[in-house]
């Protein structure tokens, strides 16, 4: 009777075990036959885990700081020592603002090195032609006229966003130079129309350009830095 016994306990164990593994051998089917929304199977859990990057701490600076905040958002935040980066709507156009100037900045420099253009000519125009070409109203007409030479309009359309200052010297320089300058150094997403529209990914190449001594060259480059 005790072998009897002991012989029926092992063959329940034996049961048991081989139900437990059918019972594993069912679910790991199941598992491998899931399919994704693109039509490709999950092979192992592993790969699920592989699915979920972790967010960098600069991202997480950057997100949070934007959580709240209403509007559409382009941000490109690049450290030249590590190569660590971050972008966010990077290729998406806005309208440029005041972010043109940089362009007539470095154009006006290209120009400056060129001899084209000297620093100390003086630009002028009438206050009524200024005010047309930024199409400003006023009550009474202008009579006077603002002058200033090629460096200090650099220096004013810059440091304090002049918006004469940087009139004067886009009639001076031209459209097309202004253009060229884009095209040349491959801003390809960024354009001098009318309004001037920009892109982060585009400015932020400015940046790292002048940083890195590539615009024109490094004194012109320093020079411009200094200015910003």
């Amino acid at each position: 009777m005790p072998s009897r016994k002991y012989l029926f306990i092992a063959l329940a164990g034996a049961l048991a075990a081989l139900a437990l593994y059918l019972i594993v051998k069912i679910a790991t089917d199941r598992f491998q036959q899931i399919t994704t929304p693109l039509g490709k199977e999950l092979s192992a859990p592993a790969k699920i885990t592989n699915l979920i990057k972790p967010q960098s701490p600069l991202a997480k600076v950057v997100e949070g700081s934007l959580q709240d905040a209403a509007g559409t958002y382009a941000v490109v935040v690049k450290n030249l020592g590590t190569g660590q980066e971050y972008n966010l709507n990077e290729n998406r156009e806005f309208t440029s603002a005041s972010l043109y100037k940089l362009w007539v900045m470095a154009t006006a420099f290209e120009q400056i090195k060129a001899g084209t253009l000297k620093e100390d000519e003086v630009l002028t125009k009438t206050e009524k032609e200024l005010n047309e070409i930024q199409e400003i109203k006023t009550e009474e007409e202008p009579r006077g006229s603002i002058s200033m030479t090629v460096e200090k309009a650099i220096e004013s359309m810059i440091i304090v966003s002049d918006n004469n200052a940087a009139v004067l010297l886009t009639e001076r320089l031209g459209h097309q130079k202004i253009t060229a300058f884009l095209q040349n150094h491959n801003f390809s997403s960024s354009s001098y129309n009318s309004p001037p529209r920009a892109t982060a990914g585009d400015m932020a190449a400015l940046y790292e350009k002048l940083a890195r001594g590539e615009i024109i060259n490094r004194q012109s480059s320093d020079k411009m830095l200094a200015l910003l």
